[in-house]
């Protein structure tokens, strides 16, 4: 959908929707996908998919042939923000009171659908696909804090692209157009750390139950990673539909030498497959295959467009998926670790060889962000914790910045920085990225980070609403990364997204209260412990394949020339030096003028050119990896 307001603007044109306010236009067009719903003058032009209806407690499933009607019951008094907080889907919409010359824009609670705009003294123009509104732009200019971005966590923050003056709606953000004026508008919320009972436990049963099965159709395809999310989803599957029409999915790579990355992945997810007596396939991404090259250049368009820079292998699954069955739901349990214990649940907090050491490192450092070590760090005492004490010797201090001389807010912004944008993830550790970047552009990021992103955190968190704004960090960043975008890019063009349970209004929202005393802290309650206490005690899950000793997925597990056991070899280097893709990329390089992208200005785009020069002539340079591997998803996608 392209949503367009142009002041002082009429137009006859009939191939497109134009809604006259006052003497401006409002021009709906790229409307494959839109439907309106009308009551009286009032209009909504709705794209997208809804899933529920959430209202005082009440929850109410919406089929895909109830969409019209349900919109047109919410007009008669309709408030953007209660619609918002209540309609749960992957949405943009324009609702529109002609009465009063008046129109508000606005994307679902999680933004999933990705609204790009452009804005000037005379238009607005929004859309939800690039293709459609890097036109209206009169040159193209890159955002350089954006490449900083990229180069630091792989990919851009909600609100930004690598294209200076396209913006992205931000959360809680919505835009009203009234009296000739564009608002940008920012609604507020209060939600605070609660202490949960049992009757809690019982209340995210609910949840997630609704919410997988919200999102399910007579066919399901789940992603499977033979870990707890995907098998709880299959689990609430199997209990509403017939085993015939629910099938597991793994993408299984191969590398170079002929071995299986994620052997053990894949082992577990037939087991698991077996148990419930589903099908299970798999989708192979041979490192030796150079049909793969072609796979990705056939997702590529769509992945510029969506602004995704992710490798071939999800949207190569997710697309084959879908040729199979294009009503079918599609299931991933991508953003589980995210909601629970901020990504610290999946045994890398450290590389010991004991999985239960590697999992309380992770509530360790679950326990680094959380109340009661926040409020050490107010009260000045968070140098005497030995938690903290144990990482910063385990990494070496040199990792963290010194913030001994740092003012209260630069002190707290260096706490919430170092939770999204460092390699370490522990308090003060530095960001990512800044190896390449100039000092003015460190400045200016940090200037544009302090006074966007990081500003509601440093100004009003409290150790009771930490998790709150833990979660909002999420909202602007890895909700809107590749690692989830990527499986909903093959789909968007039919209308269709991935079914993300975990990623769901709801969900997001009770965790936001969710305590530390629930495998967020030091005790000994397990990460995401709700989902896995429903699966020990009540829903019927196979704890003897979850729970198996030895590697959980990948030969990295187990081999301590890989990261994950202490090495340094990953899988960028694998990806670079050991694939099909290694030959093209160096091709790829020596066709490109990186200062086209980088300005010397702000990277130091010498010593940039003298590594992709170093991997051209065939040097290699583990530490250099994943910068080669990110400039090579970058310029294969290519840019506008």
């Amino acid at each position: 959908m392209k949503i367009s307001y142009r002041k002082n603007y009429i137009t006859e044109d009939d191939s497109h929707t134009a809604i006259k306010l006052n003497a401006d236009s409002l021009i709906i067009s790229d409307d494959k996908h839109v439907i309106k719903a009308a009551e009286g003058s009032k209009q909504i032009y709705f794209e997208g998919e809804i899933y529920y209806h959430s209202k005082f407690d009440v929850i109410t499933q919406i089929g895909k042939n109830e969409y019209g009607e349900f919109l047109k019951k919410q007009l008669s008094s309709f408030d953007v923000v209660d619609f918002i907080n209540s309609v749960e889907g992957i949405y943009t919409a324009v609702f529109v009171d002609p009465e009063k010359n008046e129109a508000v824009i606005f994307c679902d609670y999680l933004n999933r659908k990705n609204l790009y705009y452009i804005e000037s003294e005379n238009s607005f123009v929004a859309a939800t696909s690039l293709n459609t509104i890097i036109p209206e732009l009169t040159s193209i200019k890159y955002n350089q804090q954006a490449f900083l971005s990229y180069l630091t966590v792989g990919y851009t923050p909600i609100h930004q692209t690598f294209y200076e003056g396209v913006n992205r709606f931000s959360s809680n953000e919505y835009v009203k157009i009234a009296q000739g004026k564009t608002e940008h508008i920012f609604f507020e919320e209060n939600y605070k750390i609660e202490n949960y009972d049992e009757s809690q436990i019982e209340e995210y049963d609910n949840l997630l139950t609704n919410s997988i099965l919200s999102r399910s159709s007579d066919e399901n395809f789940v992603l499977n990673s033979g870990g707890w999310d995907s098998t709880s989803i299959i689990y609430h599957l199997t209990k509403n539909y017939d085993n015939k029409n629910i099938n597991s999915v793994i993408c299984e790579t191969i590398l170079r030498n002929g071995e299986s990355f994620n052997i053990y992945e894949a082992d577990k997810v037939k087991k698991i497959s077996d148990y419930y007596g589903i099908n299970s396939e798999k989708i192979i991404i041979d490192f030796n295959d150079k049909n793969l090259l072609n796979d990705w250049e056939a997702r590529r368009e769509e992945l510029k467009n969506y602004h995704t820079y992710f490798f071939v292998d999800m949207p190569k699954a997710v697309h084959e998926i879908s040729e199979q069955k294009k009503s079918a739901s599609i299931f991933s349990g991508e953003a589980s670790d995210s909601i629970h214990n901020f990504g610290f649940s999946q045994f890398v907090a450290v590389t010991y060889n004991n999985r239960e050491l590697r999992e309380y490192g992770d509530k360790m450092k679950s326990y680094l962000f959380g109340p009661s070590f926040f409020s050490k760090l107010l009260n000045g005492t968070y140098d005497d914790d030995k938690v903290f004490q144990f990482y910063t010797y385990y990494y070496g201090e040199s990792c963290c910045e010194d913030v001994t001389k740092f003012n209260k807010k630069d002190f707290l912004y260096s706490y919430f920085k170092s939770f999204m944008l460092s390699g370490e993830r522990i308090p003060f550790a530095k960001a990512n990225g800044n190896k390449f970047a100039k000092d003015l552009l460190i400045s200016s990021n940090n200037g544009s980070l302090k006074e966007g992103i990081f500003r509601n955190p440093v100004n009003n968190v409290t150790p009771e609403n930490i998790y709150y704004y833990l979660l909002q960090l999420y909202r602007d960043y890895h909700f809107h990364s590749p690692q989830i975008e990527s499986k909903h890019v093959p789909l968007r063009n039919s209308g269709e997204n991935c079914k993300i349970p975990f990623l769901d209004m709801s969900l997001v929202k009770y965790m936001y209260s969710m305590p530390e005393s629930w495998g967020r802290g030091l005790e000994l309650k397990p990460t995401k412990y709700p989902l896995r206490y429903l699966a020990k005690e009540k829903w019927n899950i196979p704890m003897n394949i979850l729970e198996e000793a030895g590697a959980h997925s990948y030969i990295s597990e187990s081999d301590s020339k890989w990261n994950y056991s202490g090495g340094k070899w990953n899988m960028y280097c694998e990806t670079i030096y050991n694939s099909v893709f290694g030959d093209y990329y160096k091709e790829m390089f020596s066709e490109i003028d990186l200062e086209k992208y980088f300005s010397p200005e702000s990277f130091n785009t010498e010593e940039m050119k003298r590594i992709v020069k170093d991997f051209i002539e065939g040097k290699q340079d583990l530490e250099n990896a994943s910068f080669i591997y990110k400039l090579g998803v970058l310029f294969f996608i290519e840019l506008y």
